[in-house]
């Protein structure tokens, strides 16, 4: 019968050993609670494409609406996290997560119960935008305007307009996730206008590569000239709401 050998450790041994693992893995959950220290923050503020108020530069959400909101922020003493979502995913996650704010919305009747308005941050006027290439369109009228495809953004006040004049998807006008897939649509001559704000084309041709001159603003939409504004959504923590309002009053 095979001897059995027992390898027995010193007591001692054996209690640094234990010693040795819990001060690893008290140091491993220091680390973890550290790091996750690092990156919490109070808000998390989302916002869409939109050339030259709102660009995504070196890794970071930029541009002149950015800034705007940057600076209250600073005011309030909260922390935030900024990304950038195509509008419909960043609209969604402001009404349905918890401290999270929008910008620039449009502060239309279906949405002014949805959400807490804070500031305004852009002056947007828009109308349809075409390729100089077709010169001369014709869209004083709905019936005129229903001959011609046109890009919009998801779920934007644009989008809502197109719909209450009567206008279909797939037939009357086509829908993109931000507003660079509806520029190279035009540009690419998938289709015949956008929308988009009149100061806003200049950088947008400058962003393309393309001179001033490729296209130009058909019609003014005055309809959709709006105030782009930050807002909180509903579910932010009443502690947090109030340091913003306060903010806010504070800049009145």
């Amino acid at each position: 019968m095979p001897s059995i050998r027992l390898n027995i450790i010193d007591p001692e041994v054996l209690v640094q050993l234990m010693l040795s693992k819990i001060t690893l893995l008290a140091l491993c959950l220091t680390f973890f609670y550290k790091a996750t220290a690092a990156v919490a923050v109070d808000l998390n503020i989302v916002t869409e494409l939109s050339p030259p108020h709102q660009l995504w530069e070196n890794n970071n959400v930029a541009g002149p609406a950015t800034d705007t909101v940057k600076a209250f922020i600073a005011k309030t003493g909260l922390t935030a996290d900024y990304d950038i979502y195509p509008w419909a995913r960043a609209y969604n996650k402001a009404v349905k997560e918890p401290d999270t704010l929008i910008y620039s919305i449009a502060k239309t009747t279906e949405r002014v119960d949805l959400f807490h308005w804070l500031i305004p941050v852009v002056e947007y006027k828009f109308g349809f935008v075409a390729l100089s290439s077709n010169k001369p369109m014709d869209l004083s009228t709905i019936e005129q305007i229903s001959k011609y495809i046109i890009a919009v953004q998801r779920n934007d006040f644009a989008h809502d307009w197109m719909l209450s004049q009567g206008l279909e998807e797939g037939k009357n006008f086509m829908i993109c996730a931000d507003i660079d897939c509806s520029w190279n649509l035009l540009l690419n001559k998938n289709i015949d206008l956008i929308i988009d704000s009149r100061q806003f084309i200049d950088d947008m041709l400058m962003r393309f590569n393309k001179p001033k001159d490729y296209v130009y603003l058909v019609k003014d939409l005055p309809e959709l000239s709006t105030t782009g504004y930050l807002a909180a959504g509903k579910n932010i923590a009443p502690e947090k709401l109030l340091k913003l309002q306060s903010a806010f009053k504070s800049v009145e």
